[in-house]
Order: structure tokens, then sequence, then C-alpha cells
């Protein structure tokens, strides 16, 4: 049976409660998920939600979307080995440092890429994010979905799904931590400045200047993180891993 959410991040919420469903059921590939009423309705979610949580399923390779026909199971080896590394990364608040240097490694990547291969669509659609992003910023209501989904959007552009997947492993451990300390209005401000000039350089199709600015703005932003973390009271035995695991960083 499904269980109710209850959580600010909905759609991240869902998409694990319908994991746990496909796992407890024993669904199969080409096996069909309930409707779309009938997980609104299980999940006590809207269908923005819902749509927003298959999606991301699809991204990890856990389900087909067949527009007007539904939405089923597929797993091959590799997705099997995505769906059972998505459990916490970090034994403690050490591996963060780790952690980001390995992000930095495969994001650089992503942005030359991206600068190589970037279609005009893509390129539109990482310009109306930064356009809705600057407007939020002025309204105070830039959140780190929305740092999130400029880095995602950066990745499709790359064209490389495996690479997004393993960088999403990373987001997934340090969502918390991230959240916690890149939300003030000065860190908003440069990050907002930095994925600018991320997407110029993508943009303008000059893969080097592309690393260049991103291996930038990963590192301030990493630098930042892990200073204020060393600032931080040292937690007690156990929060470690709870503060340090949960779901999709971007920045």
């Amino acid at each position: 049976m499904f269980r109710p959410l209850r959580t600010e991040h909905l759609y991240q919420a869902a998409a694990q409660e319908i994991k746990r469903f496909i796992a407890e059921t024993g669904l199969k590939p080409g096996d069909r998920l309930p409707s779309e009423h009938a997980l609104c309705q299980h999940l006590a979610v809207g269908r923005t939600s819902l749509r927003e949580a298959l999606r991301l399923l699809e991204m990890d390779g856990l389900i087909d979307i067949k527009v007007g026909r539904g939405d089923y199971v597929r797993r091959n080896d590799l997705e099997s080995f995505f769906a059972r590394a998505s459990g916490p990364l970090l034994d403690d608040s050490s591996d963060l440092v780790d952690l980001t240097a390995v992000r930095e490694i495969m994001e650089v990547e992503a942005a030359r890429l991206a600068a190589e291969n970037a279609t005009q669509q893509q390129l539109d659609a990482l310009a109306d994010r930064l356009q809705r992003d600057r407007e939020k910023v002025r309204q105070g209501r830039y959140e780190l979905d929305d740092d999130i989904d400029f880095h995602r959007l950066l990745f499709e552009a790359a064209g490389n799904p495996v690479l997004q997947r393993f960088v999403r492993l990373i987001r997934e451990a340090t969502r918390p931590v991230y959240e916690a300390y890149l939300l003030g209005p000065e860190a908003v401000l440069d990050t907002l400045a930095e994925h600018t000039a991320i997407y110029e350089a993508v943009r303008g199709r000059r893969p080097e200047m592309a690393v260049e600015e991103i291996r930038s703005h990963l590192r301030t932003t990493a630098d930042l993180i892990i200073a204020r973390c060393r600032d931080t009271e040292e937690p007690k035995a156990g929060d470690t891993v709870e503060v340090a695991a949960g779901a999709a960083v971007g920045r």
C-alpha cells in the first residue's frame, strides 16, 4: 500500500514512494504502474507533483512514460545499479570534501560537453531558467530546487544521462548541507552571476571557458560549505548521517 506524503519537496518524496511500491509489490519490467489518477489519490499529491515525480523516475531509468498508454517499469543492469546506490553516501562529515571533488570532475566534463553539443532548444531552456531565477531572486523566492534545475538542464545539454545519474547520487547525499548554508542573500546573488557566466560560455560554444567558469563556481561553493561546516559545532554521534543524507543538490 502507498503512504500519504507530508514533505516540503513532494515530487521527490513521491518518487521515493513509487520506488518503494515497485520494490515491495514485485513489479517487473514491462508491468504497468497504477493510473495517474490512482497514484494521486494514494499519495495525496496533485497531478503536477506526481508528473514531476514520474519524470524524475524516467530520468533515473526506472520507468517508461508512454503518452496515452500509461507508465511502465523499465530496468536493466545499469539502472538497477543506480537504484541500489540511492542510499546515503556520507559516513561522516569528512566525506563531504571527497564528494565535492568527485562532483567537480563530473560537472566540469558536463559543461565541456554542453558547450560542444547543446541544441538551440536546450540553450533556450537554460536562458529561460536564468530569467525565472532572476525574477525569483528579486522577489526573495529563490530556492535550492531552482539551483538544482539549472544544473539538471546543463547535464541534459551535455547529452550523457549516465554522467547525470552519478551526480544525482552526490546531490542526494549532500542536499541538506547545501540547503542550510547556500540560500542567504549574498550566496544567491553569487549563484545567479556564476550560473549566467556558465550559460554564456555554453551558448558561445567555448568549452574551455565553460570548464573554467563551472570549476570556479563549484570550488567557490565547496570552499564556503566546507568552511562553514567546520565552524559549526561538532554533531553528536549518530547525527552526521541525518544531516548529510537527503535528496538532489544543484549548486
